[in-house]
This record gives structure tokens, sequence and C-alpha cells, in this order.
């Protein structure tokens, strides 16, 4: 089958990235698939070479739209697959003149979306065969508040990858590993996850133990304030900054726990793959976290935005060795068990043909 799947950019954030491993896995199974793109960027290496790729080089909602239009009849495009708002408006368009089936993945809570949002949402609904949410938290919020029809909104849970064990140089070294309690966070320095929290919580922590590392991956905007922000708090020793990594397990591996501290979360890959990591998550209740924290099994889910309780739980995991290693077991057998690939993929492919048929 031929797939065109549409993203707004190949940034390395979690909707992305989602979006990169679904046409990885569908041009493995034998499918011509096209990425299409608005912003280039460093996932478009970790596209599979049989992976066609279009860069529309634009953000221009107009041009991106007759772009698409074009490719979808040039190469007879069967089926459209859009990730995110900028590119779900593109395809809805493109699809409606070239007569084709699409299916609109939502990969956040849209609670920042207002009445002009919420009505480009619903002539998008009403356009798609399908409409994908990641979460069931999602997806009760695009019935009540974007009035999309409760029969067109179906769940798909993100899944964790495995990429291949790479050589990788972890900048954390064996003997750091054994005289530091490492606490992991991984994902985009940007205002919705609430990073300048850590430093608070760091603070509660310090009053009690000194033996304790931050390890924070990713990059964006906020980076440098949050750096500057521990640095003015006289925190420095107690938070490493990797930047981007192409491949987080590496590091995720030589962690204790993992924390959170978004004040929005629709289904966090950061979660997934941390779990996978046989990590205990603390993370405050918000969107899809729960769906993936079983509370006191694998983690907790803490009332936002509390960096007492928050706090409260990395000592108590600390403290408690034989605990945190039973976590570890569960948390991994439970994400292993739930949120693989492989089952990603069989409900993916379901869908695809449901649509086509």
């Amino acid at each position: 089958m031929k797939i065109l799947i549409i993203i707004n950019s190949l940034t390395a954030g979690g909707a992305e990235r989602q979006a990169v491993q679904d046409a990885n896995m569908l041009a493995s199974a034998g499918h011509e698939i096209i990425v299409c793109y608005g912003i280039d960027g460093m996932l478009n290496d970790q596209l599979d070479p049989g992976v066609q790729r279009l860069d529309l080089q634009t953000r221009s909602q107009l041009r991106a739209i007759l772009l698409v239009i074009k490719t979808i009849k040039q190469n007879n495009i069967e089926l459209v697959l859009s990730h995110m708002f900028w590119a779900n408006k593109v395809a809805a368009a493109a699809c409606f003149f070239a007569r084709r089936k699409s299916i609109v993945f939502e990969h956040g809570l849209g609670l920042w979306r207002k009445w002009y949002h919420l009505l480009l949402v619903r002539l998008i609904a009403k356009q798609a065969s399908k409409v994908i949410t990641c979460s069931e938290a999602s997806r009760k919020i695009r019935i009540k508040r974007e009035s999309v029809p409760s029969k067109k909104i179906i769940v798909l849970h993100n899944s964790f990858h495995t990429p291949l064990e790479s050589q990788e140089n972890v900048t954390i070294q064996q003997n750091q590993k054994n005289s530091f309690f490492t606490i992991g966070y991984a994902g985009r320095f940007n205002k919705i996850k609430q990073l300048h929290l850590l430093a608070d919580v760091a603070l509660i922590l310090e009053t009690k133990i000194t033996d304790f590392q931050f390890i924070m991956l990713g990059d964006g905007h906020e980076k440098i304030l949050v750096e500057n922000l521990v640095k003015e708090k006289g925190l420095g020793d107690f938070f490493l900054f990797p930047g981007y990594v192409p491949n987080p397990l590496e590091y995720l591996k030589t962690m204790d726990c993992f924390v959170l501290p978004s004040k929005r979360e629709d289904f966090s890959l950061a979660l997934l793959e941390a779990s996978y990591c046989g990590l205990p998550c603390i993370a405050f209740d918000v969107g899809g976290n729960k769906e993936i924290i079983l509370n006191g099994v694998t983690g907790w889910i803490v009332e936002p935005f509390s960096v007492d309780i928050m706090a409260e739980k990395i000592l108590w995991l600390k403290d408690n060795p034989d605990e945190l290693e039973e976590m570890k077991k569960v948390t991994k057998q439970r994400v292993e068990t739930l949120f693989s690939q492989e089952q990603r993929f069989l409900k993916l492919s379901n869908l695809i043909l449901e649509t086509i048929i």
C-alpha cells in the first residue's frame, strides 16, 4: 500500500519520534512510505533507507497543501496519515481536494486551543476517516471539548522503541554511578515541562542527602534558563546536562529513577522508555501519566504540583534499595506487556486496513 505520512517537523519531540517509528514499521512491512515534513531535523537520520522523504520547505499552509495534493496524485497515494495540528490541517485540505482517505493523529491534550482552533479541529475530524489519540485522557477531551464524534476516536497508545545497542560513550562514568543516586529526565526543555521545579526538588533533597544527581537529557529553548537557575541556587554539582542524545536508552539504563514534572502530558514517550529501562517513574497527575504509571507499583502519580511529595518519593527509593530493585522488574515487565512496538504496529495495521476497505 502507498501511504503518505505528514508531520510538522523532524525535530526530536515525542510526537515526531512516534511518527518516525510508525513510518519505519510500515516500511519494514512492505508498504511504500513517503514522509512529508515542514521542517527538517535530526530525526531524518532515524528514518529507514526505504522510507522516501519530501521536504516541503515551507510553513505556508497553502503551499504545503498544493505540494501534498501534487504528491498524492503523482505517487497514487492510497492513504494519508498526519501527525499534529499543522500537519492535520494540511492533510485535511489536501485529502478533500485529492479525494483520499486520511487518519489524523492527535498527540497533545489541545488545552491551548481557542474557539477558532476548535472549529478547525471539528472540520478536520469530519474530513478524516479516523481520529487517533494517544491516551484515554485525550480521547475524553476530544469528545467533550472539541465535539468530535466518539465513534470516530480511537485510542492507540504510544510504544517504546528499542534501538540496536550502540557504542555511544555515555558521559556518566561507572564510579559516578556507584557513588550517586541518579534521577533522570529526558525530553524537551520548554515551559510545559516545568523543569524549574526540579531545582526546588533538589533543594529539598539537599537538606537530607548529598549523594544524588539529576541527569537532564534533551535540548530546547529553556535549557540555558534551567542551567542558569541551578547555578544561581548553588545546585550545579547536582545536575548534569548531556544535551540531546540519539539513543536515550544508553543513559536511562544507568539511572535509578525518572521524574517528569510537566504541567501537561498526553502519553509520554519519555515515561515509556524510562519504564522499559526498569526505572520507577514519578510524575504529576496530569493527562495520560496514570495510564503508564501504576501508582505505588511502578512509580508514583503525584498531586500537581507538589515538589515536596516528589522529593519524598525519591528519598524513599534511595532508602529502600531492595524495594527499588523489585519495582524495576515490575516496571519493565508492565511496559513490555502493554506498550510494545509490536502491539502498536498490529493495531495500526488493522486500523489502516479497516480504513481502506
